[in-house]
């Protein structure tokens, strides 16, 4: 077998944002290191301050490199036909891939070996496996840390010293999974993964605390965890999230329904890092309704403050107004007294407006339906449900499969109450559109 093994020093840590400034690769065959390249490169960027310190590479340095472009068919010469090797796989091969595709070149090392791992599997337990580390350990001399090409020196050594301890041959058996296996994070064993369940949940990833730094949604929770940690994205996002997890649990919800509302529940609840979109605070519009001096009934639309409940609530300013218009034409109020003075329908008599508001008001009041909307349990021997009341997401529940629920009293003991969203709101209405009416159980 043909080795490459690559180490790159660079201006940050995203290759979407940053450059290399230098690459080293030590080829290795027949238990030996038989060739090697280096160069620095011109990142066209600045270097930041602490990077120049910790690699010792200075801008006056790189000033007259070769840009990638100028080395891409001598790095690519290295790599071809080998095994892309490197100690953080993920890292060096992900500006690796970014460069070349930047020069227009379409790279896939189609086996990728990480040498952190690769140790990990041969020797459990050691107290470290950074290259440092590993080196005082296996009596390695890196004699430049930090510059690609000594850095991959050591980690080509550290490949031949696990490679000859490696009884069980776990580099073969490494190398006949897919490539997308060194995508996994480093600390994230493939066993872990491959003990999730195909079933429908979410799962949780852990930092080095036990703290949770991400919640998803699966239909699938194995293949969606798999395909995580198999992307190839060179994203901020990916490479971050893929250093920091360091364990992955997971509840399972029976449906894919549920497992959105869970998702929703926790990411509010656990507020995770890398959750961001959830993270927002929802903006409502709410059609609000008040006495005036004179005693007649005003309707405004404003942003909605938990304090104060709206008559009706929604996602957009734009829905608050199309259905204060239907609702005047509806019900036949006075226009200038709903903030809508251009509106054509409605009454001018202002005691036939507050009338018609208060008919209009014990309507919307009572539109809501109570309701249960069954769903796949987690097993054969049970079924999940959701809680609507009036009109409004009250929260989940699972119950055996010869259980049925009539009233609102049956549903309390198997309730897990939550609260209500934009993201629920719009669950909900979804799964209402999709499911025919008599599966659905309006209680009293």
């Amino acid at each position: 077998m043909r080795f490459a093994v690559v180490d790159v020093e660079t201006t940050g840590g995203h290759p979407a944002a940053n450059s290399i400034t230098e690459v080293g690769i030590a080829v290795v065959e027949d238990d030996k290191v038989i060739d090697r390249f280096h160069s620095l490169v011109n990142p066209n960027q600045p270097i930041p301050l602490n990077i120049q310190a910790l690699t010792g590479i200075t801008p006056e340095m790189v000033a007259d490199a070769p840009v990638f472009d100028e080395i891409s068919n001598d790095v690519l010469s290295y790599l071809e036909d080998s095994i892309f090797v490197a100690h953080n796989v993920n890292f060096d091969y992900a500006f690796i891939k970014e460069a070349f595709k930047g020069v227009g070149i379409k790279f896939e090392a189609t086996k990728r070996l990480c040498t952190v791992q690769y140790t990990r599997a041969v020797l459990p337990g050691l107290p470290g496996y950074s290259l440092s580390k590993l080196c005082k350990k296996m009596n390695i001399q890196n004699e430049n840390p930090h510059r690609a090409l000594s850095d991959a020196e050591a980690a080509a050594q550290i490949l031949l010293f696990v490679k000859n301890l490696d009884r069980k041959d776990l580099l073969s058996h490494r190398l006949k999974r897919r490539s997308s296996v060194a995508s996994f994070p480093n600390y994230i064993d493939r066993e872990i993964v491959d003990a999730l369940p195909n079933t429908p949940g979410i799962y949780y990833f852990h930092d080095k605390k036990g703290k949770v730094i991400y919640v998803g949604k699966a239909a699938d929770i194995q293949k969606r965890v798999k395909s995580h940690f198999t992307s190839t994205s060179t994203s901020k996002f990916y490479q971050d999230l893929k250093r920091e997890v360091r364990d992955i649990s997971h509840r399972e919800s029976g449906s894919d329904v549920i497992a959105a509302l869970m998702e929703d529940h926790e990411i509010r609840h656990l507020w995770p890092r890398f959750n961001r979109a959830q993270k927002r605070n929802p903006v409502y519009y709410g059609v609000y309704a008040y006495r005036d001096r004179s005693d007649f009934w005003r309707i405004g639309i404003n942003k909605v403050k938990n304090h104060y409940p709206p008559l009706k609530r929604f996602h957009t300013l734009h829905a608050a107004r199309s259905w204060l218009l239907k609702t005047v034409e509806k019900y036949e109020l006075k226009a200038e007294f709903c903030d809508l003075e251009f509106a054509v329908y409605g009454t001018d008599d202002i005691y036939l407006h507050n009338e018609h508001f208060e008919k209009m008001q014990r309507e919307v009041e009572s539109d809501g339906h109570t309701l249960i909307i069954p769903q796949k349990g987690r097993s054969k021997s049970e079924k999940g449900f959701i809680f609507v009341e009036k009109g409004e997401y009250r929260g989940i529940g699972f119950i055996d499969s010869d259980v049925s629920i009539s009233s609102i009293e049956e549903v309390e003991p198997h309730l897990q109450k939550r609260k209500s969203s934009v993201i629920t709101e719009q669950i909900i209405e979804k799964v209402l559109g999709q499911i025919p009416a008599h599966q659905l159980i309006e209680l009293s």
